[in-house]
């Protein structure tokens, strides 16, 4: 699901995913108990978009998915902003 996400965000939006992204991405899908490890990325690094293949791992696998933001306008500009990568994924996204 990884490959698709990456594959989905070029296609959807023209974003093609750095090998960073997408170790970002394996590591944030992957736990040995579970999911739960962070990643740290620095400003510009592309977080939000290595955040969309490891939600939609979890997503996929029947788990329920929370991202946590700073605030109530990068929730709703991320939302909207990676919706048609979710879209062809088959997974619907919202915030609040």
């Amino acid at each position: 699901m990884i490959a698709a996400g990456a594959v989905a965000a070029e296609r959807a939006l023209g974003l093609v995913m750095f090998d960073e992204q997408l170790l970002a991405a394996s590591l944030l899908a992957s736990s040995q108990d579970g999911p739960g490890r962070i990643v740290e990325m620095q400003t510009g690094e592309g977080k939000t978009l290595a955040a969309v293949p490891a939600v939609a791992w979890l997503a996929r696998t029947g788990a329920g998915v929370h991202v946590l933001t700073a605030n109530d306008y990068l929730a709703r500009r991320d939302a909207d902003w990676m919706r048609p990568i979710f879209d062809r994924l088959g997974l619907t996204v919202a915030f609040v």
